[in-house]
C-alpha cells in the first residue's frame, strides 16, 4: 500500500470537500458554529480562559466542522466510490483528532462533542442545498454552550433552559415556513394566519421562558428584559413584514430565527 499516495488522495478530497462551503447553507452553519463558540467561551462565568484554551477550543470547533463538511461531501453520488471513501476517511480523521484534543478538557465534554458531531452530521444529510438550515442552527446554538462550558468545567444548570428554547424555535420556525409554503391555502389543514399565530405564540413563550427562568434563579434582570423585548419585537416585526412575491416568508423566517438566537445569547449572558 502506497501510504504517501493515499494521504495525498485523501488531502485532495478534503480540498474538494471544502467546496461545500460555497453553498449558502454550509456558510450559515459554519458562521453560526464559530460565532456561538466565541460567544460561549467569552461569556462563560467564573473562568478566564487563556490564549491556549481559546485556540484549542476554536481548533476543536474547526476540526469538528471539517468533519461534518467532509462527511456530507462523502455522501455525494456525483463522486466516484473511491473519492467518497477518501472523503469519509478524512471526516473520520478530523472527528477523531477533535475528540482526542478535547480529552484534555475531560470526558463529559468529549462525550457532548461526539454527540454534537453525530447529530449535526445526521441532520446535514437531510438539509437541502441553498435552504436555511434552521434545525441545524437550533442544534448548534443549544449544544455548543453545553460543550464549551463543560470543557471549561463551568457547567451551569441554566444551560438546560436552552433545550426548551430550541424546541420553541423549532416549532415557531416550522409554523412560519409552513405559513408561506408553496401549496395553495385550500390544500392545507391549517391556514396561513393560524400558522403565523403559532409562530408568534412560540416566540412569546420563548420570551416568557427566559424571563420566568431568570427570575426564579439569580440572573441579570437587564439581560432578561432585553431577551424578552427581542422576542416581542420579533412578533411585531413579523406581523408587519411585507410579503415578497418572489421570496414569500423569507424575511419572516429570518426574523423568527434571529430572535431566538439573540434571546439565547441574552440568556447565556444573564446567567454569567
Amino acid at each position: 500500500m502506497d501510504i504517501p499516495n493515499t494521504l495525498a488522495l485523501v488531502w485532495q478530497q478534503v480540498l474538494v470537500s471544502l467546496r461545500v462551503l460555497v453553498d449558502r447553507t454550509a456558510q450559515i452553519c459554519a458562521i453560526t458554529t464559530l460565532f456561538m463558540t466565541v460567544i460561549s467561551i467569552g461569556v462563560a462565568p467564573d473562568v478566564e480562559p487563556g490564549p491556549g484554551t481559546w485556540l484549542t477550543l476554536l481548533a476543536i470547533a474547526g476540526l469538528s466542522l471539517l468533519a461534518v463538511v467532509t462527511y456530507v461531501a462523502s455522501r455525494s453520488y456525483q463522486a466516484s466510490p473511491a473519492n467518497r471513501q477518501h472523503r469519509l476517511t478524512a471526516a473520520m480523521t478530523f472527528a477523531v483528532v477533535a475528540l482526542l484534543l478535547n480529552l484534555f478538557f475531560g470526558f463529559w465534554s468529549t462525550a457532548l462533542l461526539a454527540a454534537a458531531i453525530i447529530t449535526l452530521a445526521r441532520q446535514a444529510r437531510t438539509v437541502r442545498a441553498g435552504s436555511f438550515p434552521w434545525i441545524m442552527c437550533a442544534t448548534i446554538v443549544t449544544l455548543i454552550p453545553w460543550w464549551t462550558w463543560t470543557a471549561l468545567d463551568d457547567w451551569d444548570p441554566g444551560l438546560l433552559v436552552l433545550l426548551p428554547l430550541a424546541i420553541l424555535a423549532f416549532i415557531s420556525g416550522g409554523h412560519i415556513r409552513e405559513a408561506y409554503a408553496p401549496p395553495p391555502v385550500e390544500d392545507r389543514l391549517i391556514s396561513t394566519r393560524a400558522h403565523r399565530y403559532g409562530a408568534w405564540m412560540g416566540m412569546l413563550l420563548g420570551g416568557i421562558l427566559i424571563i420566568v427562568a431568570g427570575l426564579i434563579g439569580e440572573s441579570s434582570h437587564a439581560w432578561l428584559a432585553l431577551g424578552g423585548i427581542i422576542m416581542a419585537l420579533g412578533v411585531a416585526l413579523e406581523a408587519g413584514v411585507r410579503i415578497s412575491d418572489d421570496h414569500p416568508g423569507q424575511a419572516s423566517a429570518a426574523i423568527s430565527d434571529t430572535a431566538f438566537v439573540l434571546a439565547a445569547i441574552c440568556w447565556l449572558t444573564s446567567i454569567t
